[in-house]
């Protein structure tokens, strides 16, 4: 499996909070857990999830 460094991550930065939602219903219906449900935090609106080999995946928006 790769190897990434600590902060690396792939991001999706959405329009609003609706997006962010129901992105998040699409994640969490297709099977891959998510820890945590979308909140605000670090100025921003959203939620990470691991897929593909462990890789970081954000999905948010700045538009809280």
């Amino acid at each position: 499996a790769p190897h990434y460094p600590e902060p690396f991550h792939i991001g999706f930065n959405l329009d609003d909070r609706a997006q962010v939602d129901a992105m998040y219903e699409r994640v969490t219906a297709s099977g891959i857990t998510v820890d945590d449900t979308p909140r605000k935090k670090h100025g921003h609106y959203g939620f990470y999830f691991r897929a593909l080999d462990n890789l970081l995946f954000e999905v948010a928006t700045h538009n809280a």
